[in-house]
């Protein structure tokens, strides 16, 4: 009596056993992970959220939420992310972010796009560029194709990348027309720093000054304003004025003087012997 019981209780486990197994090969058909490669066009940006579109992968993948996402990225998106390949995992479709690490590498480059495209927004022309959290090498090669515009420039953002000191992109206002410019600083000397006041447009001089790092954030902050402002239609020649008010707004600004764009061998001479 005490074999058949035995025998029956092992049926009995052997039949939940099969029923655990087909149970759990349900389960796993039915939450198959899938690995996609997405691009560029595959993603649209929402309020808080990325979008995923269907129509080259062929599946529906629900919405992923992530603070700080902004519609506006859409505007820059072919510009700024053509180059970018990520993977993620879909299950049932559904995001799994451990299993989707592509997703980290595409949310840092939506930190630096984010910061790009207030300097561009075509409703708000914003006249500095964030760079909190950015490296000087981010900001460096998101502005890359305005640099191979100019040979002078190259050489600027060249000596740029062997400096501890940050890029500022900035809006100048010249002409009755808003235009990107740069301000490359680097350390000369013991204790100055050179800053270089640049323009994509080649036809237009360096300015340069020097003042000491003790003095940065005051003369930083007059330089920017200097640049930017509206109501000088020609600061950049008014440099060259010597009347007592530009005098004074050289001495506020530390001007050091200018170097024209006739001859990159002759440039490149000038400023070496400033630049440590």
């Amino acid at each position: 009596m005490l074999r058949v019981e035995n025998y029956s209780q092992h049926l009995d486990r052997v039949h939940k056993t099969q029923i655990e197994a087909r149970h759990r090969s349900n389960n796993n058909k039915s939450e198959e992970v899938e690995i996609l490669e997405l691009i560029w066009d595959d993603i649209d940006f929402g309020k808080d959220c990325l979008k995923f579109k269907s129509s080259r992968l062929n599946k529906i993948i629900q919405p992923f939420p992530h603070e700080g996402l902004i519609e506006g990225l859409n505007l820059i998106k072919q510009e700024y992310f053509q180059k970018l390949v990520f993977k993620i995992a879909v299950s049932n479709g559904k995001i799994i972010p451990e299993n989707s690490k592509g997703l980290n590498n595409l949310f840092d480059k939506i930190e630096v796009a984010k910061a790009y495209y207030s300097f561009k927004r075509p409703s708000q022309k914003n006249k500095f560029f964030t760079t909190e959290k950015l490296s000087n090498n981010d900001i460096l090669d998101l502005f890359k194709e305005a640099f191979d515009k100019s040979e002078y420039i190259k050489y600027l953002a060249k000596k740029q990348r062997k400096n501890s000191l940050k890029l500022i992109p900035i809006i100048e206002y010249i002409n009755n027309k808003y235009e990107e410019a740069f301000l490359f600083r680097y350390k000369v000397r013991q204790n100055s720093i050179l800053l270089v006041w640049e323009n994509v447009n080649d036809g237009r001089a360096s300015h340069l000054f020097e003042y000491c790092i003790s003095e940065e954030g005051k003369v930083l902050r007059e330089i920017k304003y200097f640049v930017n402002r509206d109501d000088l239609i020609n600061k950049r020649s008014g440099l060259h004025s010597q009347t007592a008010e530009v005098s004074q707004t050289k001495y506020a600004l530390k001007y050091k003087g200018h170097i024209k764009h006739n001859s990159l061998k002759e440039y490149i001479t000038k400023l070496d012997k400033i630049i440590c």
